[in-house]
């Protein structure tokens, strides 16, 4: 998992509150694969039961949309310092400012449905929570830094999920 990238510009604050929520959503896929290890080990029961198929695509796809927009990022040298190329990139980034986060729920959210108890639920809702405050630290430190032209891209797009209008 990448953890946040700022410049020297960006103040302690942002830096901490941005650490702080990665840290919380780092934690909080690591209890989910693990309850999921422990799980098969021991037979705890689940909730419910979804199709395991279903559960296992989101998982894939959540990876796959990940490791596709950290790709995007990295291969173009696209990153936090210049994002007006960013804005324009191929992707989710047309639509949605966070698509790795995106990519990051839709695999919790898949890990969780292989066996859901009550732990991973919560620490599941949790992990969106953490997703949600870091996108937000980011946004605001970006449009800080960055200005309008940024602030009609926030409004263009979604923060996690494509805007339906």
């Amino acid at each position: 998992m990448m953890r946040p990238a700022y410049s020297q510009s960006a103040t302690a604050t942002d830096y901490q509150h941005s650490i702080y929520w990665w840290i919380v959503k780092v934690v909080c896929g690591t209890v989910i694969i693990a309850s999921l290890f422990l799980m098969s080990l021991y037979g705890v029961p689940t909730l419910f039961s979804v199709p395991r198929h279903y559960a296992q695509f989101l998982v894939l796809s959540g990876g796959a949309l990940t490791l596709w927009h950290y790709l995007i990022l990295k291969r173009n040298d696209r990153n936090v310092q210049n994002p007006y190329i960013l804005m324009e990139a191929r992707g989710l980034f047309r639509w949605v400012r966070h698509p790795m986060y995106c990519g990051d729920i839709l695999s919790y959210t898949g890990l969780v449905l292989l066996a859901p108890n009550l732990v991973t639920v919560v620490v599941l809702l949790l992990s969106y929570l953490a997703l949600i405050k870091q996108a937000r630290v980011e946004d605001q430190f970006l449009a800080k830094r960055f200005g309008k032209r940024y602030s009609r891209w926030q409004c263009q797009t979604g923060l996690l999920l494509p805007r339906l209008m």
